[in-house]
């Protein structure tokens, strides 16, 4: 694999289609639901990039990204 991706998304579809079109470019992919799930999969894995939704079920997806 290329590279590490952590997603940030709630929503299952998205999800999925993100995952099946991030592999198909030979990316790993890490998949959480929410802001919090995120940082503490942070500390524990080292990603090349971070992508969120807008809207998490606990916080702004772009104040997420602030905080990495």
């Amino acid at each position: 694999m290329a590279g590490r991706v952590l997603l940030v998304d709630p929503n299952e579809n998205s999800q999925r289609t993100l995952e099946l079109t991030l592999h198909a470019e030979f990316l790993e992919v890490v998949t959480v639901a929410s802001a919090a799930a995120a940082l503490e999969r942070l500390e524990q894995d080292d990603v090349s990039l971070v992508l969120a939704s807008v809207e998490l079920p606990d916080a702004d997806g772009a104040d997420l990204l602030r905080q990495v």
